[in-house]
């Protein structure tokens, strides 16, 4: 046989592959970011459970039937919008385009009519908007949703946005800007829809293209054109408010007043529809402040839909709920410069090895201290006693546990106290025993 060839470390280098990188609008959370999202969600939950909502969680695929036929959604709205797909079955769905939807169809689905009302639902999770607008260029986004469901009560509009923007607030996020609108009920949306296509008919010709195509198919997406000279023409369009019937107007003004008397300042704005196809009455966003640098975050948006139950197969039932949009959130706590406290959990012990032999004893002993309750971190992945005691100075722990190739055969451990420095040998069955003793002893 001829002598193996040598290989060329420097020309396989040289052939490194390409990396495979993320897809477009969808971003990795990092190890040292996640202390946002746990703390965000820590903070909510905090918030929501003492006004007794509970937590639910819907799939992420939904059949396209819930966005199109059943709340409106258009067909090329879908199509554009969301990512929606066939499976091996032809089965036509959707990955979940926002978590109201789904909690709405759980609603009905799991027959929670008969639950006392209302019914208050918290949901956490990851929703996909195939998507760019002026606020978000993000593909997966991640949202915190409040719902309550069975209760036609004014006041429900309002606590939805008071816990709103106490959530915001518990963060540490201040001068927040809520602005709110009506888009009244079915006849008062669609009174104001014949109002605004009269004017928008009257300017067809002005208008860009995609604007002309919309006031067939989606009329109200118009107002979010960012061609400037159709902004300019949107300005002098009719208010949704002007159009509001009696009751819809009286509900308007009360929510108003609850919002005076909770003090939370507000800015009307008749541009706010939120998918007017399945909101009714309320509409609200919540943004941080825009400045001269940058656009405003937008950090929630909801609003009443009482139509919504009905259209998905159940028995008419009033609903309000939001959406945090939790990206942003976390974006503009960046950007603020707010301080999110590390949790660290304090380690009592430190198992420290020494040598292959020890390294493989070292996973038994660590496995055996976890189970019996004694907090335990390990270091494996050092090999020096030099570098492994002083990761147990740095994590401040009470007693390293040192096992080495002699303490293995004889079946002993070395405990040292790291504060006084005393070492003492032991055998390992009696371990745990002696650990907890001294632990006990040491809180005294």
């Amino acid at each position: 046989m001829g002598r193996p060839k040598k290989i060329n470390l420097e020309a396989k280098k040289s052939r490194r592959k390409k990396p495979i990188l993320s897809v477009n609008g969808m971003s990795d959370i990092l190890p040292e970011d996640q202390k946002y999202w746990n703390y965000i969600l820590e903070k909510f939950i905090k918030v929501a459970e003492p006004f007794s909502f509970n937590r639910i969680d819907t799939p992420l695929l939904e059949n396209s039937e819930l966005f199109s036929k059943r709340v409106g959604f258009s067909e090329k709205f879908v199509t554009k919008n969301m990512f929606a797909f066939k499976d091996s079955k032809k089965d036509n769905l959707v990955l979940r385009y926002d978590l109201m939807l789904g909690i709405g169809r759980a609603y009905v689905e799991n027959n929670m009519f008969s639950l006392g009302k209302p019914v208050k639902l918290y949901s956490y999770g990851p929703v996909f908007q195939n998507e760019n607008s002026e606020l978000n260029s993000l593909r997966q986004l991640c949202q915190f949703n409040m719902s309550i469901i069975g209760k036609n009560d004014i006041v429900i509009d309002a606590q939805i946005i008071f816990l709103i923007k106490k959530m915001l607030e518990s963060i540490g996020l201040k001068d927040l800007e809520v602005q709110i609108n009506s888009v009244g009920c079915g006849l008062c949306a669609d009174e104001y829809k014949n109002t605004l296509s009269s004017f928008i008919n009257s300017k067809k010709n002005r208008l860009c293209n995609d604007c002309k195509k919309n006031i067939k198919e989606d009329i109200f997406s118009i107002f979010t054109c960012q061609n400037e000279n159709c902004q300019l023409i949107f300005e002098d369009a009719p208010e949704v408010v002007d159009s509001l019937c009696e009751d819809c107007n009286k509900n308007f003004k009360a929510i108003l007043e609850y919002l005076d008397d909770l003090k939370i300042p507000y800015n009307l704005n008749s541009r706010i529809f939120n998918k007017l196809n399945y909101y009714t009455s309320t509409a609200f966003e919540i943004l941080s402040p825009k400045t001269e640098n940058s656009n405003p975050y937008l950090l929630a948006e909801g609003g009443r839909h009482d139509d919504l139950i009905n259209a998905l197969g159940g028995q008419a039932t009033s609903a309000m709920g939001s959406s945090l949009q939790l990206n942003g959130i976390v974006d503009l706590m960046k950007k603020r410069e707010i301080k999110v406290p590390e949790k660290k959990t304090k380690v009592d012990v430190l198992l420290i090895q020494l040598g292959e032999l020890a390294k493989r004893k070292s996973l038994e002993i660590f496995d055996e201290m976890i189970n019996k309750g004694i907090s335990v971190k390990e270091s494996l992945h050092k090999d020096s006693i030099k570098s492994q005691l002083r990761l147990a100075e740095n994590l401040d722990v009470k007693f390293s546990v040192i096992l080495g190739q002699k303490e293995v055969l004889d079946k002993t451990v070395l405990i040292r106290d790291m504060q006084s420095g005393m070492q003492e040998i032991i055998n390992l069955d009696k371990l745990i025993d002696e650990l907890k003793k001294r632990l006990k002893n040491y809180k005294k």
